[in-house]
């Protein structure tokens, strides 16, 4: 006789659409459904973040929460909710959900952890909830997921529980991210590339903590000794109608030689397109662009920070953050590979992706987690 699905519930704070969000929805909408059921409760009000998961056939609720001030109230409504749909396990995001969720639910509590420190955050109250929840993490989590080891060391350094921590990188769907010779021929059309030029990637949003600085300086020193090379820079705020990122490519004498696209919806596509994929980021966790690249078949250059040195392995070039001309000089290496070589470190990118850091992994370790963790408290409550 089969068992019942196990309940999880998911506890988000969904105002944006990131790399948590994306995680979140792929575990969920690609995970065993007959052995689980979710909902996911977003601490904002609705919005086409929570959508997204009602499309994909998950149960979804909206704290619609506000104010600081409100907090009391919200926690009696979340815990109300969460005691409605009897969770085995109560799997929160991040550390506002981290904390409210923690301290609502009636069920063991796995927490999230998606950056390497709270230090990148430009909102104070980030960092003082992180801090809260280091002194909060040896009592209210039965476990604390992080997205890499970098995130794991540097938490545990904050004083959260150590002992209480594990670590399940993301998984990349190595279906959607795929080496694609139809898809690279026609987004070089639509840039007007030819096949003799080479592309190199860089997508991320226009901030300071990603450094595109870092990137067009190593791009404009790579660009003065091969008039064959070609980038390409995309993300929210980058595009020529940005005017932060179009003085800084005037600056780097890149005007005609960057293809600006902004935000874009096809990220598989244009990778598909690219011979180098960059990462410049001063502080990472575990940075999904890269590995999405490394599944198209794209050798990588990247800065060593977060987890991105795990991910490169010896597939592509890491180089110390804000390091100009270690990144120029990583980047001219794999350009000045030939077509083969190059081709075979990205074989080998794709493979390191596909043995250990695929969607399926992902999906594994984590419903793995909550079968174990409910059934430690099945356990302890038959005692």
């Amino acid at each position: 006789m089969s068992q019942p699905p196990l309940r999880i519930a998911h506890v988000i704070n969904l105002k944006s659409w990131g790399g948590a969000e994306l995680v979140l929805l792929r575990l969920l909408a690609d995970g065993n459904h007959q052995a689980f059921e979710h909902l996911v409760v977003s601490l904002s009000v609705p919005g086409p973040e929570l959508d997204r998961f009602a499309s994909a056939g998950i149960e979804t609720w909206a704290l619609g929460f506000r104010s600081p001030v409100t907090t009391p109230w919200h926690l009696l409504r979340l815990r109300r909710r969460l005691g409605e749909f009897a969770p085995h396990v109560v799997q929160t995001w991040m550390y506002h959900a981290d904390l409210l969720g923690g301290l609502a639910a009636q069920a063991p509590v796995c927490w999230n952890i998606r950056r390497t420190t709270p230090g990148d955050s430009v909102k104070r109250a980030t960092g003082l909830t992180a801090g809260l929840c280091a002194r909060l993490s040896h009592r209210l989590p039965t476990r604390i997921v992080c997205c890499g080891q970098a995130a794991q060391r540097h938490h545990a350094a904050l004083g959260y529980a150590a002992d209480r921590m594990v670590v399940i990188p993301n998984g990349f769907d190595t279906h959607l991210w795929r080496p694609d010779p139809a898809l690279r021929k026609e987004v070089r059309r639509e840039l007007g590339v030819g096949d003799d030029v080479l592309l190199v990637g860089l997508m991320a949003r226009y901030m300071p903590v990603k450094n595109h600085a870092l990137f067009l300086q190593a791009a404009s020193l790579v660009a003065r000794v091969r008039d064959d090379v070609q980038f390409v820079c995309c993300g929210r705020d980058v595009g020529p109608a940005h005017g932060a990122f179009a003085a800084a490519v005037a600056a780097a004498g890149l005007t005609d030689r960057v293809h600006a696209l902004g935000h874009r919806g096809d990220l598989p596509r244009l990778n598909a397109a690219l011979d180098v994929a960059c990462s410049s980021s001063l502080q990472e966790g575990f940075p999904n662009v890269v590995g999405e690249a490394m599944a198209c078949g794209v050798p990588c250059v990247v800065t060593d920070v977060g987890d991105s040195a795990l991910l490169v392995g010896d597939t592509g070039k890491v180089v110390p953050p804000a390091d100009t001309a270690a990144f120029a000089s990583a980047l001219a290496t794999l350009l000045a590979l030939s077509v083969k070589e190059r081709a075979g470190l990205g074989e080998r990118a794709r493979a390191r992706i596909e043995e250990h850091f695929s969607l399926p992994v992902m999906i594994d370790s984590y419903q793995d987690l909550w079968a174990t963790v409910s059934a430690a408290a099945r356990r302890e409550t038959n005692r």
